[in-house]
Parts: structure tokens; sequence; C-alpha cells
């Protein structure tokens, strides 16, 4: 069982001292948010900070995206391998995380 924020996840960003770039990887409820971590461009470029940002930002709905997609493929018997292949990355997004 998944341990993750709940859903929708957004990035801020902010201009640090020196020139240093940071994106907040945000939860948003009721019009608030909440930090779950951020990434700053000191060793990548910052549109490389960025886009990781929003990547990481997407990622729940990706999850369930990717559960659709397995549910979609279990439905109409397709893909056994590839079915394979999503449930075994699932599982290492939502095992045991201890």
């Amino acid at each position: 069982m998944s341990e993750y924020t709940e859903k929708p996840w957004g990035y801020e960003e902010s201009q640090t001292v020196g020139d240093n770039y940071l994106a907040f990887i945000v939860s948003i409820e009721k019009n608030q948010t909440k930090e779950l971590g951020r990434l700053g461009d000191f060793e990548v470029s910052r549109s490389e900070t960025k886009a990781n940002a929003k990547l990481i930002a997407k990622s729940p709905e990706m999850i369930d995206m990717l559960k659709k997609c397995r549910d979609f493929l279990n439905l109409k018997s397709y893909g056994t391998k590839l079915t394979a292949q999503i449930n075994d990355l699932l599982n290492e997004i939502e095992g045991d995380n201890d």
C-alpha cells in the first residue's frame, strides 16, 4: 500500500540568493499548499530543474493513468508481458518502502 501524499501536486518556483533557482514540489488542498520537497539548480540547469519539478509533480496522475492502462489491458486480455511490466513498476512505487 502506498503512503505518498494524495494528489493534486504542483510545483512553485522561487529565486534565491545568488541567482540560484528552487522549485518546490507541493500538495494542493483547499487552495493551500504544503511543501513535499525541493529541487535546486545547483548542479543542473534551471530548465532541467524546472522540467524535473514538473515531472515529479505529475507523478500521482501518471500512477493513476498507469493503473487505468493496466486495467484496460487486463480487460481486453492484451499484452500479458506489458501488464506484468506495469505491475512490476507499480510494485516498485507502491511496495513496502522500509
